[in-house]
């Protein structure tokens, strides 16, 4: 909006200040021939008063000019050159050959120099009721309405392209508001409206990333519930259909797995669907993020030893103090510590660096690693690179969860070979 007052205000003051010297050079050059034909003969008369007087001694100068209006039935006086406030490019037009001619509701004069008495200048009223000519009402009228004019043309070419976007811009908002997700508004660095149409494809992102999102969910729900359902299915017609209690009891503890597969499943898919509104929700206070980051694998110990995977962390800061929801982000650590403990063969090392202003923590892993062509696939939910049944009740929204916390505190989530251990390399840098 900024760019919007600052370009109306430019504009309207340049367009002001162009079309007033427009108008007065139109002005003066439609006059000034008019002007000069007009009082040609005033003119000469004061020319020709100037040279008289300019051979008339100075104590007979005022009865002189006194004289020369009898003679000539003219309204000729004389006054001092000091009681007139002149500018200097006033001062030349009244040395010069024709002489100054003003122009007032009284009526018009010529001013004239006298060589030779320098402290004096002829006053020559033309006629008190003549006006200059183009000075008349018409005329005035005439500038004015150029003028006005002007300026609303100037205003209409600055609004046309504002118009033309907004109106694009609406276009855009119906069509999406159609189902359309696809559009979004092209933004130029010229455009008046930038700020908007950034916020617009902001706003149409997030709403069809939740679309997307909310579909991925109704999808992968009802795909995951499908074989519980029915081996669970299977399991209870087969303990009714046999006899032997040792069938029923196996069939029993079969049918006990399935369903608390069903409620870890459900349990993770409704927590993920309200991540993305605990954003709002965040907490942040002053942290220690090395503190915060050993409380994080201290919880995921029990895990590491339950898998035989050995678990340290490596630290170059004894304290470092950032702005974080420390319930959020020991979430995010402790999805990402697991994460590399069920990946990993034997060894997962963090390591938390303070680098300049900037937080950078790693967690490596020997396991085998990412591949490139799944990089861009990772944090997406409900994405497991290992299908294997050892995963069934891993769902795919640990490393979505990391993400978006992470990017909630304006940080950054990168995804790498571990040069140490050979496998995976999860870095993430916030800044402090």
């Amino acid at each position: 909006m900024r760019r919007i007052y600052l370009s109306i205000l430019i504009t309207a003051l340049f367009s002001l200040f162009l079309l007033e010297k427009f108008i007065d050079l139109l002005f003066d050059f439609q006059t000034r021939d008019e002007i000069a034909e007009a009082y040609s003969l005033e003119r000469k008369q004061v020319s020709g008063f100037s040279q008289l007087l300019n051979t008339v001694p100075a104590k007979k100068l005022l009865s002189k000019t006194e004289e020369l209006a009898e003679q000539f039935n003219v309204k000729l006086t004389l006054v001092l050159k000091h009681s007139l406030v002149l500018s200097p490019e006033l001062v030349l037009m009244v040395s010069s050959e024709d002489g100054l001619l003003l122009g007032s509701h009284s009526g018009v004069q010529l001013i004239k120099n006298i060589e030779n008495h320098p402290e004096w200048l002829i006053n020559y009223w033309v006629d008190n009721k003549a006006d200059i000519p183009g000075s008349s009402f018409s005329l005035e009228l005439g500038m004015t309405a150029l003028f006005y004019s002007g300026v609303c043309i100037v205003l209409l070419v600055w609004a046309f392209p504002l118009a033309r976007r907004l109106s694009k811009l609406n276009r855009l908002a119906s069509e999406f508001g159609s189902g359309d997700l696809s559009h979004r508004a092209s933004t130029g660095k010229f455009s008046y409206i930038g700020e908007l149409e950034i916020s617009f494809n902001r706003m149409a992102g997030q709403i069809e990333a939740l679309l997307n999102e909310n579909k991925l969910l109704a999808d992968s729900l009802s795909h995951d519930l499908r074989t519980p359902l029915s081996c669970f299915r299977f399991g209870v017609d087969a303990a009714l259909e046999t006899d032997s209690t040792n069938k029923k009891n196996y069939y029993l503890e079969r049918m006990d797995e399935d369903l608390t597969r069903m409620e870890n499943m459900l349990n993770a898919f409704l927590d993920y669907a309200c991540v993305e509104r605990k954003r709002f929700e965040l907490s942040t206070v002053n942290t220690d993020i090395v503190e915060l980051i050993s409380f994080s694998v201290e919880t995921c110990m029990p895990l590491a030893d339950k898998r035989e995977v050995q678990l340290s962390i490596v630290s170059n800061e004894p304290f470092k103090m950032i702005q974080v929801d420390p319930d959020w982000m020991g979430r995010a650590l402790v999805n990402l510590i697991s994460n590399a403990i069920y990946h990993g063969k034997s060894c997962v090392i963090v390591t938390c660096e303070v680098i300049a202003h900037s937080v950078i923590l790693s967690v490596e892993d020997d396991g085998a690693g990412v591949p490139d062509n799944e990089i861009e696939n990772i944090f997406k939910a409900f994405v497991k690179l290992d299908k294997s049944r050892s995963k069934r009740n891993r769902f795919g929204l640990g490393l979505t969860i990391v993400n978006r916390v992470i990017s909630w505190h304006q940080g950054e989530v990168k995804v790498s070979a571990s040069s140490q251990l050979g496998g995976a390399k999860f870095s993430v840098i916030l800044q402090s």
